[in-house]
């Protein structure tokens, strides 16, 4: 298919932007010095400071399509779109400054949603397997790619406060709480499942330490969620599988360092 690009809504050719691009290129490079400035002047800690800008910087795998669609690859080596637990180690920035931009990404990861409630791993899959149609869904069953759903548009929320969006989201947002509570609910956290450190193969394991404080971060966002929107049962639900997933994510403690996963001796860093 032919998607075309989103500059073509703006000039006339690509011969025409690399015209303005070059008789305006002063202008260009102190925009984007400007912008990086808004990262480092101020008085928040280096790491925060490093990460933004750093996570900024994925701006640079982008697509923007005529019909106005933006998507991401998730790496030069990897050419699965969107993929929604890489999205999300770049999220904050976007949030912070291009919040339509992560919107236009999660309208697409709702209307994909399996029946049972999960999040799909990625709009198009590809990285090392046949490139799939754009937006066409799939990808694994993973313990970071649902739980981020939830997070993401409670900190959409947090930073953008529009309401209108998070109501758009409600019906998709209750299914996937649903998917990840069950998903928790033979071992009081996901089992046996893979995550974005696949290299790791956590899939082997009963628990792992990262995808259980995926776990409970999304429970804390359905908390919060359903706080705002009055969900009584739901956020009773949350709340009982954060208690339990808890108690269960202590017994990774040695007594002197957090567990990477069960059965094992690897540490959590």
């Amino acid at each position: 298919d032919i998607y075309g690009n989103f500059y073509t809504n703006l000039f006339s050719s690509s011969a025409d932007v690399a015209i303005q691009t070059a008789n305006n290129i002063d202008v260009i490079t102190q925009e984007i010095i400007a912008l990086h400035q808004t990262f480092l002047n101020n008085s928040w800690p280096e790491f925060l400071q490093d990460s933004l800008l750093n996570s900024i910087s994925h701006l640079r795998g982008g697509v923007y399509f005529k019909d106005g669609r933006w998507r991401q690859y998730e790496a030069f080596d990897c050419d699965d779109v969107d993929s929604v637990h890489n999205d999300f180690q770049r999220q904050l920035p976007y949030s912070l400054f291009f919040p339509n931009l992560i919107k236009n990404q999660i309208y697409e990861w709702a209307s994909l949603q399996s029946p049972d409630g999960m999040i799909q791993e990625t709009l198009a899959p590809g990285c090392g397997t046949n490139v799939y149609p754009m937006d066409s869904g799939g990808g694994r069953v993973m313990a970071d790619v649902t739980s981020v759903f939830i997070v993401e548009i409670y900190q959409m929320y947090e930073w953008t406060n529009d309401k209108a969006f998070l109501n758009e989201m409600w019906p998709y947002l209750q299914s996937a709480i649903k998917w990840q509570i069950d998903a928790a609910s033979q071992y009081g956290l996901p089992a046996y499942i893979t995550c974005t450190y696949d290299i790791l193969n956590l899939q082997n394991y009963e628990i792992a330490a990262f995808n259980g404080a995926m776990h409970l971060m999304s429970m804390l966002g359905c908390l919060k969620l359903s706080s705002i929107m009055d969900d009584t049962t739901l956020f009773s639900a949350c709340n009982s599988s954060f208690i339990i997933g808890q108690s269960t994510f202590e017994t990774l403690w040695t007594g002197e360092y957090w567990a990477a996963f069960s059965g094992g001796e690897a540490v959590m860093a």
